[in-house]
């Protein structure tokens, strides 16, 4: 996919904002928005693997929305940002959209731009799956 740098970083950038993980890049005037305390987002934006792993055998919704304004993520988006390719491929194998636009761009468009070749090759091989109709 084609996409505008510049229009890229600015929503990467407000992503970041938004999920915490590296939230020493901020200034203390930045709006953030924390994830729900206890949520499945909460602990993608910590690296949690094991409270992520507890919280989908519970149920969770592996696709639960956080809201920044008026702009929503999910868990994917944070695990992508976080750059933690280890949660973005469990949250794949546990069926996390990977078509889910965030201001227009995809995960693999994140991975691309902050150019984390495995994740992104990781999501282009999933994409690909999908289209030739193949769950996983």
């Amino acid at each position: 996919m084609k996409f505008e740098k510049g229009l890229l970083g600015l929503a990467l950038l407000n992503l970041l904002a938004c999920t915490g993980p590296t939230r020493s890049t901020l200034t203390p005037n930045s709006t953030q928005i924390t994830p729900k305390k206890g949520s499945l987002s909460s602990s993608v934006a910590k690296g949690d693997m094991a409270q992520v792993r507890v919280f989908l055998e519970q149920g969770a919704d592996v696709n639960e929305l956080t809201l920044k304004g008026t702009s929503k993520v999910t868990p994917l988006l944070i695990a992508v940002v976080g750059q933690n390719v280890l949660l973005v491929k469990y949250l794949i194998d546990s069926g996390a959209d990977i078509q889910f636009k965030y201001k227009g761009y995809q995960a693999e468009d994140l991975a691309n731009f902050l150019q984390n070749d495995e994740m992104a090759k990781l999501l282009y091989y999933r994409r690909l799956k999908l289209e030739n109709g193949e769950s996983k």
